[in-house]
C-alpha cells in the first residue's frame, strides 16, 4: 500500500512539470510545451511507444451498423496539449497552436450584407468533420527567422510594396519599421511560407500546412454570422487598418476572437492553399482547398492587412492576388492536422 501511495505521488510530481508557461505576448493564460506523455479526460486512451505520442479512441458521427454511433480510432499526437487554454508549441521555436473543434461555417455573406461583393457568394455551408489546430498569431518574424537560421534558406529578394515591386525589400526590410521580431512577417512568397510549414513537419514529425480558404472563414468568424466577428462593425481600438499607422503592430495586441485567435481580422493579410475561383459555387463542402485544372495562377488572400479599408476586414471578403509575388502586407497563418 505505501509503495502504490509513494508511486502515485511520484507521479502527481512529475506531471505539475511536464507542462510550462512560454506564452510571449503576456496572455494569462498557459502556453505547453511538447515532449511528455499524460492521460487526458474524454475516450479510451492508450499511450504508444516513445515520442511523446498518445493515442485516443473518439466517437464520430455515424452509423455502426445498427444505427449506434461508429467508433473510429484517431491517433492524437500530444493529445495532453490540447487542452491547454494558451494553446501549445511543439518545439521551443515552433508557433503557438490552437484547437479547432469539427464544426461548420456557412461560407460567404447574404445578399443584403454592406459592401458585399459578389465573389462573396453564393452563401454555402462548409462541413468540417475533424478537429484541427491553427496558429494562435500570424507566423511571427522570429518564427520565420528560425526556419531560415536553421535551414540557409533565402525567401523572396524582391517584396511588392505600394503596388511596386522592388529589389531592396524583403522580409528582413518590408518597407517600413519593425522594432521588435513578435510581428508577423512578410514579403515572402506562397512557396516561401509552404516551405516553412513543411520545415515544421520535418522538424516536428507532425502535419503543418496553410490553411484552406473554408477552414480560414470557419476560423475567423469563429461561430459569428455578423460581417465581422466582432459584430456590425469594427473600429481602429479593435484592429490594425487603413487608414492608420503604416505597417504591423505586434502580436496579441488586439482582442482575440472566439477561437483565441487574434488578428484574424486586420494586421496583414492571410494566404491560403487554394487557387482563387471567382464565386463560391464550386468550393469544396467538406473544406478541402480549391484547385481547379490548370495553372494555379493567383491565390485568395483573406482577413485584410493595415493597408486595407475596415470593409475589407469583413469575414466574407476574398481578395486575389498573384501567388508568386510578395507583398509587404501579406502574411500567413498555418494550420497542423491532428492525428
Amino acid at each position: 500500500i505505501l509503495s502504490s501511495i509513494l508511486s502515485a505521488t511520484v507521479a502527481a510530481i512529475v506531471m505539475m512539470f511536464l507542462i510550462e508557461d512560454n506564452s510571449s505576448f503576456g496572455t494569462g493564460e498557459t502556453v505547453a510545451q511538447g515532449g511528455g506523455n499524460k492521460k487526458v479526460g474524454g475516450g479510451s486512451v492508450r499511450t504508444g511507444g516513445g515520442g511523446g505520442k498518445t493515442e485516443i479512441e473518439e466517437g464520430r458521427p455515424g452509423e455502426d451498423g445498427n444505427g449506434g454511433p461508429q467508433i473510429e480510432s484517431v491517433a492524437y499526437v500530444d493529445a495532453d496539449l490540447l487542452s491547454q487554454p494558451g494553446g501549445f508549441r511543439d518545439c521551443p521555436v515552433c508557433p503557438v497552436m490552437i484547437k479547432v473543434d469539427a464544426g461548420h461555417v456557412v461560407m460567404g455573406s447574404p445578399p443584403l450584407e454592406p459592401d458585399r461583393r459578389a465573389n462573396e457568394g453564393p452563401q454555402k455551408r462548409i462541413s468540417f468533420a475533424r478537429s484541427f489546430t491553427v496558429s494562435r498569431y500570424e507566423i511571427l518574424i522570429k518564427e520565420f527567422q528560425a526556419f531560415v537560421d536553421e535551414t540557409g534558406y533565402q525567401p523572396s529578394s524582391s517584396c511588392i510594396a505600394n503596388g511596386q515591386e522592388r529589389d531592396d525589400l524583403n522580409w528582413l526590410n518590408p518597407g517600413f519599421d519593425q522594432p521588435t521580431a513578435d510581428r508577423p512577417v512578410v514579403c515572402i512568397t506562397r512557396q516561401n511560407a509552404k516551405d516553412y510549414a513543411n520545415w515544421l513537419t520535418r522538424k516536428t514529425e507532425r502535419d503543418y500546412r496553410l490553411l484552406s480558404e473554408s477552414e480560414w472563414e470557419y476560423v475567423a468568424r469563429a461561430g459569428t454570422t455578423t460581417p465581422y466577428w466582432l459584430g456590425a462593425k469594427i473600429t481602429a481600438d479593435q484592429a490594425r487598418f487603413a487608414p492608420g499607422e503604416v505597417g504591423t503592430s505586434r502580436a496579441g495586441r488586439y482582442k482575440a476572437n472566439n477561437f483565441k485567435l487574434f488578428d484574424v481580422a486586420g494586421n496583414v493579410w492571410e494566404m491560403t492553399a487554394d487557387c482563387w475561383i471567382d464565386d463560391l459555387e464550386n468550393m469544396s463542402a467538406f473544406g478541402s482547398p480549391s484547385m481547379p485544372a490548370g495553372i494555379c495562377a493567383t491565390q485568395p488572400v483573406r482577413g485584410g492587412g493595415w493597408d486595407a479599408r475596415a470593409d475589407q476586414l469583413r469575414s466574407a471578403y476574398r481578395r486575389e492576388l498573384p501567388h508568386n509575388k510578395a507583398f509587404n502586407t501579406v502574411g500567413l497563418r498555418i494550420a497542423r492536422d491532428l492525428k
